[in-house]
């Protein structure tokens, strides 16, 4: 993976009938080979979003950070 990127893509969607706050947690902590497309928001109710979490190797290494999804209701 040397020099190539990566993307997984993550769809978040809110099935309630009440607005959600999301928002990924550790992201600040993710090595600089990382980007995250979108960290936080509002999702209204049947609205989706899409984060994109990208991953480009600039040498090899072995990373073991992780993030976490938070959710809650306004």
């Amino acid at each position: 993976m040397l020099k190539k990127k990566l993307t997984k893509t993550l769809t978040l969607k809110n099935v309630c009938a009440i607005p959600c706050k999301w928002k990924l947690t550790g992201v600040e902590d993710l090595p600089g080979e990382f980007s995250v497309s979108h960290t936080s928001d509002i999702l209204k109710p049947t609205q989706e979003q899409v984060i994109q979490i990208t991953f480009e190797a600039k040498e090899e290494n072995k990373f073991e950070q992780q993030i976490s999804l938070e959710v809650e209701d306004t």
